[in-house]
């Protein structure tokens, strides 16, 4: 009796292991941290200098750059980035930890979708096998000036 309890025991931890979507991680230093949820590798930031140069130190590892910003220059941070595959499937939803999202995509056709302070921008994109392709998100400038914002 007590072995089928510990059977069934194991059984279950396995399927819900299974079930459960994969999340890794890696520090990059400066507060960044690539991530991988459910195959997919990503990594956002770029407040400062610093964190600036420690992604365009591993951009070649990605397929895609989201840059956010507002029309006159200034960085949009803390963005809603969802991407989805051509068929509506959602491959990612995060929250970008800056004004800019690196992302390791199958080549494909997806749509990009940031939104800040209840704005929306929205892009279609052809995702390359090698190489990257770069999207650039624009808002106009927030007469109320709710956007959370950083200078480059």
């Amino acid at each position: 009796m007590r072995t089928l309890s510990m059977l069934k025991a194991a059984i279950a931890v396995a399927v819900l292991t299974w079930a459960a979507p994969t999340v890794a991680e890696e520090s990059l230093g400066n507060g960044l941290v690539v991530r991988q949820s459910s195959g997919v590798t990503y990594v956002s930031g770029g407040i400062g200098d610093g964190q600036q140069d420690a992604l365009n130190q591993v951009s070649s590892r990605f397929n895609l750059k989201v840059t956010m910003a507002m029309k006159d220059g200034k960085y949009i941070s803390n963005a809603d980035v969802r991407i989805v595959d051509r068929h509506g499937k959602e491959i990612l939803d995060t929250t970008a930890q800056g004004p800019m999202l690196f992302a390791k995509l199958p080549p494909g056709n997806y749509h990009v979708e940031a939104t800040a302070s209840g704005q929306s921008r929205s892009q279609d994109v052809n995702v390359p096998a090698e190489g990257q392709k770069q999207v650039m998100l624009t808002w106009p400038q927030s007469a109320d000036d709710s956007f959370k914002t950083s200078r480059r």
